[in-house]
């Protein structure tokens, strides 16, 4: 009997103690669960994203502080609700009702992520453009036990997708050319304006070297720009001679900003030019019409006028043969005099309007320039209709 009394008394020592560490483990694993539930609490708490949880039903059991905030939702509030009344979102033109991506994500089981254009309505009315993607939360065993869904306030990138489309389409419909490059000299972006100025496509201008805009004996500006942009200096209206398709020279007036990446480093140079050349024409004439006016002011007689003149003038439009017509009383024949000729030969002398059309008398009579771009046609009218030549 007493061997009976001492083997009981064992196992019932022994399964105390079988009990006490179970007792233990099981402490042991709530702690560890507690500690790892608190974790999660503090980590889904402090991030920047808002976080609501569900439970299988769709019933909410968690907001962090970020989406009490977006919602106007506090966790006391949301703790049962259907997520559809603390999550309200519609499409931001229809206004219709959004599906649910958290729901989506319990029916599914799968990551879903939110439709483009959707807005947040909170408990107060205010609305918040949002982007976010839901997930389902399954348990050990694989089954779905609720969902978790992370979301953020996207209005501060909404304004500046509209700041930047509207600044695109202000460049874009510019009638200046607009070009940004890099520090390497190579075109980023050309707009339309640059096109029409330029010549260039954007196609055949953009990944190409803005020297190709600058005439050789310029190329020194380029390098002093850069220098100058570098340290963060803006040049405005700086005024210079540029290449436009097939090697036309252009006068424009530059205006070049520093281009700053997110750390306010300089990491390029937008470059707006404005076509200067109808105000640098216009500066010319008067500069060349004050300079005429100088220098026959000094002369009396009518063919020391006429020479003066027409040398004066085709050294300012830089061509090799300038005179002055005087159309006689039949309107059929016209007198060349003050000849200015450069490397070429005289064709002084008498002419009729058969030789030239009815375009050069028009202008004529119209008191207009006529312009030969081959005097070859005139020597070879000449020889043909044989004009008095002094």
């Amino acid at each position: 009997m007493g061997d009976e009394r001492d083997e009981e008394a064992r196992l019932r020592d022994v399964a105390l103690q079988n009990a006490q560490s179970i007792l233990v483990a099981r402490r042991r694993a709530e702690d560890a669960l507690r500690q790892q539930s608190e974790w999660l609490r503090v980590t889904l708490g402090s991030i920047g994203d808002a976080v609501i949880t569900t439970d299988a039903d769709g019933r909410v059991t968690f907001l962090n502080a970020v989406a009490q905030t977006l919602t106007g939702w506090s966790q006391t509030d949301a703790l049962g609700h259907l997520l559809s009344d603390v999550f309200r979102i519609v499409h931001e033109d229809t206004r219709q009702p959004v599906h649910n991506p958290a729901i989506q994500a319990l029916q599914t089981g799968t990551v879903v992520r939110l439709a483009n254009h959707t807005v947040l309505i909170a408990r107060t009315g205010e609305e918040h453009p949002v982007d976010d993607s839901a997930a389902p939360i399954r348990d050990e065993s694989g089954a779905t036990i609720g969902s978790v869904l992370v979301f953020r306030d996207v209005s501060e990138r909404k304004r500046t997708e509209l700041a930047r489309a509207h600044l695109a389409a202000i460049v874009e419909s510019s009638e200046d050319a607009v070009v940004s490059k890099n520090l390497e000299s190579i075109i980023l972006s050309w707009n339309k304006g640059a096109e029409r100025l330029f010549g260039f496509s954007a196609r055949e201008a953009v990944g190409q070297s803005i020297t190709m805009l600058i005439p050789p004996e310029r190329r020194d500006e380029e390098r002093e720009i850069l220098s100058r942009i570098v340290r963060g200096e803006p040049i405005e209206h700086f005024e210079t001679v540029r290449l436009a398709k097939y090697g036309r020279r252009i006068d424009i007036s530059l205006t070049i900003s520093p281009i700053r990446n997110a750390a306010n480093e300089v990491i390029g140079a937008s470059k707006i030019a404005r076509d200067i050349s109808r105000r640098k024409t216009l500066e010319a004439r008067d500069r060349f019409l004050a300079d005429l006016d100088d220098r026959l002011r000094q002369l009396s007689d009518a063919e020391g006028i006429t020479v003066t003149a027409a040398r004066a003038l085709g050294e300012h439009l830089q061509v090799n043969r300038c005179a002055y017509a005087t159309v006689e009383e039949d309107e059929d024949t016209f007198e060349l005099t003050g000849n200015y000729t450069a490397g070429v030969h005289s064709i002084v002398g008498r002419y009729t309007f058969r030789q030239f059309g009815e375009e050069c008398l028009r202008l004529m009579r119209a008191g207009q320039p006529y312009v030969v771009f081959d005097a070859r046609t005139i020597l070879g009218s000449r020889r043909r209709n044989g004009p008095r030549t002094r």
